[in-house]
């Protein structure tokens, strides 16, 4: 019934995320959804899915992700303790104020939350695929979406996860604040990736998940000096990523 109740590792260390409860809680997958890959589909009412995957030390993670629909909090990624905040890590929508319709991302550390690790980012559409990096190395925290900075904060460190690695729920109360979306890829490293390895991470994901630009230079066309020739190419592209740019240029070629 396209119910999801694992999603392997591709790693082979074995961190498979799962779906231990019920069929009824498992997102469904969703086939050639961005780029012809598949994706999967949380409902936003009770849908999760848990990895006994525990960050501590670094951490770096990339998710590729679209958010459907807002009006309520949303856990994209967490793993944390909210009544003991223990070094864990909170990404979603809405964080823990209203509005929500806004990204937020919490770490924990010392035992209460670190209130200046937090971003809130107003301008997340229902429809917008994005690619959110997210790198805790010793005293800093960074959070990136389409390789924009969103947050860069020297005061917190290292983190000790209390819990798993939960995606699509709160993991203190599974299934509380359920994300309402899509998740195409996820990539998680047990150290800090440094710039030039967080380029090929990102770029792995943009070749993957990103259609490349559909040119047309327009019908061919007969010209006798001195006639000027009308040059009407067309560009079109698929919007993503949401803070790309698209450039065109002309070159003579003969």
């Amino acid at each position: 019934n396209g119910s999801v109740l694992a999603w392997a590792d591709q790693s082979g260390h074995g961190n498979d995320f799962l779906q231990r409860l019920a069929t009824n809680n498992s997102p469904q997958l969703a086939e050639a959804a961005l780029n012809g890959n598949p994706v999967m589909r949380f409902d936003g009412v009770n849908d999760y899915l848990t990895n006994s995957y525990l960050p501590t030390g670094q951490v770096t993670v990339l998710i590729v992700r679209r958010y459907q629909a807002f009006g309520a909090k949303q856990s994209l990624l967490n793993c944390h303790k909210t009544t003991t905040p223990d070094g864990g890590f909170y990404l979603g929508v809405g964080g823990m104020a209203s509005p929500y319709n806004s990204q937020a991302l919490f770490t924990a550390c010392g035992g209460a939350w670190c209130s200046g690790v937090s971003t809130q980012d107003a301008g997340i559409l229902t429809t917008d695929w994005a690619v959110d990096t997210l790198r805790i190395s010793a005293g800093n925290t960074m959070f990136w979406t389409d390789g924009v900075l969103k947050t860069n904060n020297a005061a917190h460190g290292s983190i000790t996860a209390g819990r798993g690695l939960v995606l699509g729920a709160n993991a203190d109360a599974l299934p509380a604040n359920p994300f309402n979306g899509d998740v195409a890829e996820i990539l998680v490293y047990n150290r800090a990736l440094s710039d030039s390895e967080l380029t090929l991470a990102t770029g792995y994901l943009g070749a993957k998940y990103n259609s490349a630009p559909v040119v047309n230079a327009g019908p061919d066309k007969t010209i006798t000096l001195p006639m000027a020739a009308e040059l009407n190419g067309t560009v079109t592209d698929d919007g993503y990523p949401v803070y790309g740019s698209l450039a065109s240029v002309w070159t003579v070629v003969s």
